[in-house]
């Protein structure tokens, strides 16, 4: 084993420089109070690693550095050398040291020293010398060390005074604990801590599991119902689609049958129209030779007329065409007019542009009829001239007439096909303004349903993770759950830490009050004298001797009583000082006092008395500085504080000295005896222990930082709270408006879905359309080259026949009817140029800019621009009907005039006309039946457009319709069954059950499996964790049963120690625990039996007897792990004569295995000891002096 053996102390305390071999056995120290034996002591503990400069009876541990001479040394060190042959201590070398070293700034150091073997040449021989080699080190590194060896600076190989009174003092409990400590069952504590804190884990994984199982749970409850009504109503929307898809289709074969039928009673009609067509041609054949027989009586007029009459005839005819022709168009305009008036109410003005051109159209019409009305009066005119010129050139005028009449039915006939042209060419413009609206509207289809088309892809590919937002929403409902309970548990700490932080605060006033009661006390009333030169801070005036000194409080009314009047003296440094305060009382009449100076105050020593009942010497139970020892040899003299009365009545008898009970009474060497009650005149400072009110401030501090952090965690966590109640909110919410989104996404697939249907079915009705279009262009471009080869070919023969009128026209005559028939020609050609533009430009108003104006905005302009145009066309048709009925009523009263003489002819010639009349009433008639005919074919027609128009709609329906051929056959068989109604009344039934169902979450199917998977996954879990939490528990058990056989093992060793180290003194002892069966939840009881006693507990025993048991129970447990070295400081102190014997001798056994280092002024104890040391103080600093027994 490992062995101190030498102790260097160098500016430690009070010794400068000084070394203590510690030889093996019974080292003892010994000394006057006040000599600093007890540093020594100080010293190992300094090197053990004591952290606390208070525990080495210093402020700071700068305060250890030697303080001698008004100077303080610069650093403080002390080395332990330990002999380490049996390399205990993990160094290599037989000599081990351990210092520790403070400097003056308080900076703490320890060193590891070793030697090392080293070879040296000297004199040209080798040897090995030993060379001492010093590392700075950790404390940690110093402590493994020395724990190698049992050493420790708390634990039991060091035994101080106090630590036998806290044996004594302490409760069962926490003497069960030292068995506790020193059996290790900490290990176990940690362990058992550590499982517990696992069990915790697990235990808080169960209730965290819980709550999200709670979690999951609920939104499992509110899926279920989102989940079977998405369920249904998918069932419900393929039986709908069904429904749907047969009913259309019923409906279309409805629709194919009752069309067909409407077909065949058209084309019946039709059949009826053609034989009614074959009589009008059988009367326009009769009409047309009536036509013929009218024309030569007309030509025969016209031979026997002049041309005058021919003329008139001529113009009154065409006068009556243009009449009924302004009639009709009058009636067409104000058929118009009322048609326009009627749509006005709907629609809106035209385009200002189209409205500007319509005007100036308007314009120009009226222009040019204006100027066809001027070449009309100038045609008059020139035939007038014609008409003499002719008679003139009689003899040719026949054949002139006969190729004019050809020449004018060329132009005719010329004109007749420009009007055709015309019309083909207005007709193949609309149809190409036609087919470039159809084309466009196609362009835009297809142009929509693409678009229509990316807003599927991307509403399809839009797809936000439901599963992440569950998941996290049950994240922060287990969180908010357990934060919530958290702060429960916290609000009840809170609760708990402020009640006992005011009982705490209630405790340290009581107990501050009771200290500073003790303070006041020593705060006396002093006498006047000893108050004014205290006061008056003379020169070497120090203080009364009361204050230079303090006791313990136990002795505090036994000292007060053996110093009496005398602690009340006035110390001074010497007797000059002394003079000085006394002329100082005596100039300022302030009383008398006694001094005493410290140069040459003096007293007996007291005596040494072991007898039982003796406490000890007063001088030795006060603690002063030692220049003040004769202070208080002068004020104790040869005083001795014994226990009670009793034993001072006893002591007085065999010794001749002052005896002072501990309550106080006084029996003087002389038998003088003093006692009873009185007030203080005198006080004795004493060791206020502060503890209790220093760890009731540490409480109070620490209650207050618990319940300062307590209030932080609640308001952190009712914070954190906050934070997921809102988050929670919008994970809600933001699964609400996904559902939300998804019912709305429904709805736009559908809607979609159906739009690029209708769409598809437009495009392919508009791509027929235009096929259609596309034909007919070609056949009206086939229709244009046609009529403009015919046009070409009746000019050649108009212009041949020009040639021939020519050749007759030889005389000036015949050239001037020439000049004038070019001229009527031209003229005629104009005016048919003027009205083929005002034709063109009527058309151009009603086919092209009035449907532009459509497209381009709202018809309410194009009506009402139209309609102004109407209202001046009627006007304009009303003037021209008034006018021209007028000439020609004046025309008809000179053509009366003119074939007065013709009337036989005429009436012949009228004849014919009312024939031709009568036939054209019987057209009339058969018109009349035919128009009956047509309006039942159009009623018909109207009808099969009807039929047409909703078979057009079924069919779009039916193929908007889904496919509905992965629908079960269930349910379509059930469906085909049902008629039409019935299929209706089934269709309103769905769709209301639908609309009922509404809003639906489709995604709920997917998301309650999500959740039911989650559920089954956290069950899982909780099963997991249930057997973690049984693991741990078994686990706990375990280790509680390791924990009391390990400590029930130390325990009964321990036991043993005791029981074996009482006999060695002759008497008996018994270890025993409150509660064997669970020994940690009771203390442990010490009983002993001194000689010639019965067997006591230690609460009963006398002081003496306390110090000895304990000091036994103590060496048991060192037995029980034995270190190299054991210091005790002054546990005799306390023990009688007797009983420090015996502890003398106890030691003496127990230094046979182990080195002891013992404090002591007994006699009894000292007396047994190997080796001696003195220590003395000369000049303020301890010597030690050395003695080997």
């Amino acid at each position: 084993m490992a062995s101190l053996s030498e102790i260097h102390m160098k500016n430690f305390k009070s010794f400068k420089n000084s070394k203590l071999k510690i030889p093996d056995g019974f080292t003892a120290i010994l000394g006057p109070n006040g000599s600093g034996k007890s540093n020594t002591i100080d010293g190992i503990c300094f090197v053990l690693g004591k952290t606390s400069a208070k525990s080495l009876r210093a402020g700071k541990f700068n305060q250890l550095i030697t303080y001698h001479n008004g100077k303080r040394e610069n650093f403080a060190e002390v080395t332990l050398i330990f002999d380490n042959k049996d390399r205990k201590m993990p160094v290599d070398s037989d000599k081990v040291g351990i210092s520790r070293k403070v400097k003056i700034n308080g900076d703490n150091n320890y060193y590891l020293i070793w030697n090392e073997e080293k070879e040296v040449k000297e004199n040209g021989e080798i040897k090995t010398v030993k060379e001492e080699k010093r590392k700075k080190v950790k404390k940690s590194e110093i402590l493994d060390v020395i724990g190698k060896i049992s050493l420790s600076a708390d634990g039991f190989n060091i035994i101080l005074q106090g630590d036998l009174i806290k044996i004594i003092e302490t409760t069962p409990n926490e003497r069960r604990k030292i068995i506790d400590e020193i059996s290790g069952v900490a290990e176990f504590d940690e362990k058992g801590e550590k499982a517990k804190k696992e069990l915790e884990k697990a235990r808080e994984f169960i209730e965290k599991i819980d709550i999200r199982i709670n979690e999951v749970k609920n939104n499992l409850e509110k899926l279920k119902k989102e989940k079977e009504d998405a369920e249904t109503h998918v069932k419900l929307t393929e039986e709908l689609k069904a429904t749907k898809y047969i009913l259309t289709s019923k409906k279309i074969e409805f629709l194919n049958g009752i069309l067909e039928k409407t077909k065949e009673e058209i084309e019946a009609l039709k059949e009826m129209k053609v034989c009614f067509l074959k009589e009008i041609s059988e009367y326009d054949a009769k009409s047309n030779d009536i036509r013929n027989r009218l024309q030569n009586l007309i030509n025969e007029l016209n031979e026997k007329g002049n041309e005058e009459i021919m003329e008139l005839h001529k113009s009154i005819k065409e006068m009556e065409v243009t009449v009924d022709n302004d009639k009709k168009s009058l009636n067409g305009a104000l058929d118009d007019l009322k048609n326009v008036n009627s749509q006005s109410e709907k629609k809106g003005q035209d385009l200002v542009e189209t409205r500007q051109k319509i005007e100036t159209i308007r314009t120009e019409t009226l222009q040019k009829e204006a100027e066809i009305n001027t070449l009309k009066t100038e045609m008059e005119n020139l035939e007038t001239e014609k008409k003499k010129l002719k008679s003139k050139v009689e003899e040719s005028e026949t054949q002139t007439e006969i190729l004019k009449q050809q020449e004018r039915k060329l132009s005719e006939r010329i004109n007749e096909s420009q009007n055709e042209l015309y019309n083909f060419k207005n007709e193949f413009n609309a149809l190409e303004n036609e087919i470039n609206k159809k084309s466009f509207n196609l362009a835009k289809n297809k142009e929509t349903i693409e678009t229509l088309q990316k807003e599927l892809e991307e509403i399809r590919s839009e797809h936000e993770d439901t599963k992440s937002l569950y998941k996290e929403l049950e994240d922060v409902a287990v969180e908010l759950e357990y934060s919530k309970k958290k702060v429960v548990t916290l609000l009840e700490n809170k609760k708990e830490y402020q009640d006992r932080l005011d009982k705490s605060h209630a405790d340290y006033i009581k107990e501050n009050a009771k200290i500073k009661a003790m303070k006041d006390m020593e705060d006396f009333s002093l006498d006047r004298a000893v108050k004014s030169v205290l006061e008056a801070k003379l020169p070497g005036v120090v203080d009364i001797a009361g204050n230079l000194g303090k006791t313990d409080a136990e002795y505090k009314t036994a000292i007060e009583n053996a110093g009496g009047n005398r602690l009340n003296y006035i110390v001074v440094k010497r007797m000059d000082d002394g003079a000085r305060a006394i002329q100082y009382l005596k100039k300022n009449n302030l009383g008398r006092t006694t001094f005493l100076p410290l140069d040459r105050i003096n007293g007996p020593e007291a005596l040494y008395l072991d007898d039982e009942g003796v406490v000890g010497r007063a001088i030795d139970l006060v603690e002063f500085k030692p220049e003040h020892e004769n202070l208080f040899r002068y004020v104790f003299g040869n005083t001795i504080i014994v226990e009670n009365l009793d034993y001072a009545k006893t002591l007085s008898k065999d010794h001749r000295a002052r005896f002072v009970t501990l309550e106080g009474e006084v029996i003087e060497p002389s038998g003088a005896m003093i006692g009873g009650r009185s007030r203080k005149k005198s006080v004795i400072k004493v060791d206020i222990d502060t503890s209790k009110l220093e760890k009731l401030a540490e409480d109070i501090s620490e209650l207050d930082g618990t319940l300062s952090e307590t209030k932080d965690e609640i308001e952190r966590l009712q914070n954190k709270n906050a934070t997921y109640s809102t988050r929670k909110m919008e994970l809600e919410s933001r699964l609400k408006i996904i559902k939300d989104l998804e019912h709305k996404k429904e709805g736009i697939l559908t809607n979609n879905g159906v739009k690029i249907k209708e769409l598809e079915l437009e495009s392919r009705k508009l791509e027929e359309e235009l096929d259609y279009l596309e034909g007919s262009k070609e056949e009206l471009e086939r229709k244009i080259e046609e009529f403009t080869k015919k046009i070409s070919g009746f000019t050649t023969q108009r212009d041949r026949i020009s040639e021939e009128i020519a050749s007759f026209e030889n005389s000036e005559h015949s050239k001037r009817i020439k000049v004038i028939d070019e001229n009527i020609i031209a003229f005629e050609k104009k005016k048919n140029e003027f009205e083929n533009e005002i034709k063109r430009d009527a058309v151009l108003i009603k086919e092209v800019l009035i449907p532009k104006i459509s497209e381009l905005n709202s018809n309410i302009k194009e009506l009402s621009e139209k309609r102004t145009i109407l209202e001046q066309n009627i006007q304009f048709y009303k003037n021209n009907v008034e006018k021209n009925f007028e000439i020609l009523k004046n025309k008809k009263e000179r053509y009366e005039d003119l074939t007065k003489d013709l009337r036989e002819l005429t009436e012949k010639k009228e004849a014919f006309e009312k024939e031709l009349e009568i036939l054209n009433g019987e057209k009339r008639r058969v018109y009349g039946r035919i128009n009956q005919n047509e309006s039942q074919i159009n009623s018909l027609s109207i009808d099969k457009a009807k039929y047409e128009t909703r078979l057009e709609e079924e069919d779009r329906k039916l193929y908007v319709c889904e496919n509905i051929e992965h629908i079960s056959e269930d349910i379509t068989s059930k469906i085909k069954e049902f008629d039409v109604d019935a299929l209706e009344s089934h269709q309103i039934d769905l769709e209301g059950h639908i609309k009922k169902l509404e809003p639906i979450n489709m995604r709920a199917i997917d998301d309650y499996q999500y959740i039911v998977d989650r559920y089954d996954e956290l069950f899982e879990k909780r099963t997991d964790y249930e057997n973690e939490e049984k693991k741990y528990l078994h686990l706990i058990e375990e280790v509680s049963k390791r924990k009391k056989e390990v400590f029930m093992d130390v325990y009964v060793k321990v036991a043993e120690n005791y029981e074996k180290i009482y006999s060695e003194i002759g008497g008996s002892g018994k270890l025993s625990l409150e509660n064997p069966d669970d020994p940690f939840s009771g203390g442990l009881l010490i009983d002993a039996s001194p000689m010639n006693k019965k067997l006591q507990s230690l609460d009963v025993m006398s002081g003496g007897e306390k110090s000895l048991t304990a000091l036994a129970f103590l060496f048991a447990i060192q037995h029980l792990n034995p270190a190299p070295f054991y210091v005790l400081d002054e546990v005799d102190a306390a023990l009688d004569t007797k009983n420090a014997g015996l502890i003398g001798e106890m030691i003496k056994n127990a230094s046979k295995d182990s080195q002891f280092i013992v404090i002591s002024h007994r006699e009894q104890m000292i007396s047994k000891s190997d080796v001696m040391y003195g220590v003395c103080m000369e000049n303020g600093l301890s010597k030690l002096v050395g003695l080997k027994i």
